[in-house]
């Protein structure tokens, strides 16, 4: 009974986290600006010890700005899957999320082609949390990184396609039931079309 109870629990972990983690990623592909030629979001692809692990660059309305000045339209989210093996619990790595702030609103494009270009460097040798801290940490960046929130530690695959005009998310979480020490596994697929194709204030 007590197996069975353990590996529930490590089911039902699994099962809450991916729908929270899909929840937060379509809610902001929806939302975000589709503008510049398509140019994002922008998903970024690497392979670490043959797990598919996916970054993705959006542009969202910022849920706090009411217009006032020093304030941003937009911040810049960066949802990405580090290449850390917590053998523990199975081998699986993280999920972090993390908001950027352009420093000035006339800086927002060359905010974006920065912080585009600091991932593309650090995805060459597999993101980790501490190539992501560094970015935007400087007292003279643009964009600022404001926040860091940790989705799950029980990632085994995260992967994001980008289509004509949708993107396909798959997400696999992983970890080991405490009572018999095995593997649980859940996966979830999702295709999510943005809504937002040219509409922001700031796309001229």
């Amino acid at each position: 009974g007590q197996t069975y109870w353990a590996k529930g629990m490590a089911y039902n972990t699994l099962q809450s986290e991916g729908k929270r983690i899909l929840s937060l990623i379509q809610k902001d592909i929806r939302e975000s600006d589709l503008n510049k030629s398509e140019r994002y979001p922008k998903p970024y692809h690497f392979v670490i010890d043959g797990k598919t692990r996916d970054a993705i660059l959006l542009s969202i309305p910022n849920p706090n700005y009411s217009g006032k000045a020093g304030e941003h339209p937009v911040i810049f989210r960066v949802y990405f899957a580090t290449p850390d093996q917590n053998q523990a619990q199975g081998g699986t790595g993280s999920l972090f999320v993390v908001d950027f702030v352009p420093t000035s609103a006339t800086g927002y494009d060359n905010a974006f082609n920065t912080l585009d270009s600091n991932l593309s460097n650090s995805i060459t040798n597999g993101l980790t949390l501490n190539e992501i801290n560094n970015i935007g940490s400087g007292p003279n960046d643009n964009p600022k990184r404001v926040k860091v929130s940790l989705l799950s530690n029980n990632l085994f695959s995260f992967s994001v396609q980008k289509t004509t005009s949708s993107f396909i998310v798959n997400t696999t979480l992983m970890r080991r039931s405490w009572g018999d020490q095995k593997l649980q596994q859940v996966s979830f697929n999702l295709e999510i079309n943005p809504i937002n194709t040219g509409q922001f204030p700031f796309n001229n």
